[in-house]
């Protein structure tokens, strides 16, 4: 009797370390499942957006038509293009994404704008409420307009790496992007940006919602592109021939 006793006992030991075990275990594959982003970090990119016009506001807008004054190595002209979200193409590492349309085009076709950055309120927005994206504070430091706060986007696979995306870098006076270091292009529809530091300036309201009017592109081993808005003219609705005129 003694012996089965003593034999129910380190059963009963051996089944409650079994099940201690396996709970970390399980914990961690949720965690690695679902990667949280930093608070810090997304709090400063809510203050971003909010002083960009709103999440809500900036979300209707769907189309846009810009006219800018290109001057640079890489373009000279008084440029007009319309971007919009109605074609996507599927994320850099296969995870797809949310859009009318989902098509693969090959890297080297794929046409590419000085003026992506122009819409960094819908890009936000946008990589923000992305469960693919993660978002890191990364301290602060000082440019020329001030104080600022460093925000990293990454991209995340399926099986948990990631992949750094973009640097933000948020004044703290005012709360607004001015510098982005892009190391994965934006993309608005089958258009996307260009990689390389990008400095945003001289924002002003159109309709409620803040537009950098001077973008500054510096990419490696080329002289600066100044990009300076002429006019935008934004619509909640996507149109049917949509094509980015003048997309390189």
């Amino acid at each position: 009797m003694r012996l089965v006793r003593f034999g129910l006992l380190i059963l009963m030991l051996l089944s409650g370390v079994s099940a201690w075990a396996q709970q970390p275990a399980t914990s961690q594959q949720s965690s690695s499942a679902q990667p949280a982003s930093d608070p810090q970090a997304v709090a400063v990119v809510q203050a971003a957006i909010t002083a960009l016009g709103g999440a809500t506001a900036i979300a209707q807008a769907q189309s846009w038509n810009v006219q800018a004054q290109m001057e640079g190595s890489m373009d000279n002209r008084l440029a007009n293009e319309s971007i919009d979200w109605g074609v996507s193409q599927t994320s850099p590492d296969g995870s797809g994404g949310t859009a009318a349309k989902s098509i693969k085009i090959p890297a080297w076709r794929t046409p590419r704008s000085l003026l992506i950055p122009e819409m960094v309120g819908a890009l936000l927005v946008k990589e923000s409420q992305d469960p693919h994206y993660v978002m890191s504070y990364a301290g602060q430091t000082t440019l020329a307009s001030g104080p600022i706060s460093v925000v990293v986007f990454c991209l995340v696979n399926s099986r948990g790496l990631r992949f750094l995306a973009q640097t933000f870098n948020f004044d703290q006076k005012t709360g607004l992007p001015v510098r982005v270091d892009i190391s994965m292009p934006f993309r608005i529809g089958d258009v996307e940006s260009f990689a390389g530091i990008v400095d945003l300036s001289d924002y002003r309201a159109i309709e409620g919602i803040l537009y950098p009017f001077r973008i500054a592109t510096y990419l490696p081993g080329r002289l600066p592109e100044i990009v300076t808005l002429q006019a935008v003219n934004a619509s909640t609705g996507i149109p049917s021939n949509s094509a980015a005129g003048g997309a390189q």
